[in-house]
């Protein structure tokens, strides 16, 4: 009886697959031999544009200086009142305001130390205060930025330095976003010429976009000028080459910036080629 079940069980599961094999043989037969089917095409689309310089980042180190060995607080002090004085003037006479345009590091305060011959080794002779500012502000007044270099200036003394580095301009997040549907189209337009030039090239019709995905935006800064016979003006110390420029030319000097920043956009299609 249990070989007659296995015979019948065997029977039943042959049957079952031809019965598989002849319904795809048949829906293969049924099949139009001229349908054509679906190709792909991967296209990756770039876009860029060139965005003016909105803000820029002006970076001023203060700097005192105390002598003897118990002057912690002496250099703590000079340098609480130089950045109070520094900070009012720049709002006074520059219209800057600390509350939105000045960010202020926290107090450096470190030993002076000097060798000490006789008893071979360096003893401490004074203390160090620092405290940096960085200062944003518009790049729409291009005098400005030199008006705080001749500011500066007017700081130094015996124990104090004021250091200006340079200013950093920028695109702000603001001004990116108003011109993001401008790169936007820059970038499909570039797409889809691509798309369009290689399925003529391989004789189909383009179809829609399946598929879609991009990549961040990133930023590359373009070359600044450098005006002939100007001062390098990437550091200066607060009296040096850009303050006596700007007190020489009456604070007239402008801040070249250069063309701006290029934003550059990609995006990933997958279009349908009929």
């Amino acid at each position: 009886s249990l070989v007659c079940a296995a015979l019948v069980l065997l029977l039943a599961t042959t049957t079952t697959l031809a019965r598989s094999q002849v319904e795809f043989q048949v829906d293969d037969m049924n099949a139009d031999p001229t349908q054509e089917e679906y190709g792909t095409l991967y296209i990756q689309g770039e876009g860029t544009l060139v965005v003016q310089y909105d803000r820029a980042k002006v970076h001023v180190q203060i700097n005192c200086r105390s002598v003897g060995i118990n002057t912690a607080s002496l250099a703590q002090n000079q340098n609480h009142e130089t950045v109070n004085a520094f900070m009012l003037a720049l709002e006074d006479e520059l219209g800057l305001s600390k509350d939105k345009n000045v960010k202020m590091d926290g107090l450096r305060l470190n030993p002076t130390r000097e060798y000490n011959s006789e008893k071979k080794k360096h003893l401490v002779i004074g203390y160090s205060a620092t405290v940096s500012l960085n200062i944003d502000v518009s790049t729409e007044d291009k005098k400005l930025i030199p008006q705080i270099y001749a500011l500066a200036s007017r700081f130094e003394a015996e124990t104090t330095e004021v250091n200006v580095h340079g200013a950093n301009p920028y695109v702000s997040d603001q001004k990116k976003k108003e011109n993001f549907v401008k790169l936007f189209e820059n970038t499909m337009e570039d797409a889809y010429f691509k798309a369009e030039l290689y399925a003529k090239g391989c004789k189909r019709t383009l179809g829609p976009v399946m598929v879609m995905s991009d990549r961040p935006i990133s930023v590359q800064n373009q070359p600044r000028p450098q005006p002939r016979g100007a001062p390098k003006m990437m550091m200066a110390r607060g009296g040096g080459d850009m303050a006596y420029a700007a007190d020489s030319a009456s604070v007239e000097m402008e801040m070249p910036f250069g063309e701006g920043q290029k934003l550059s956009k990609t995006v990933h299609l997958q279009f349908r080629l009929d």
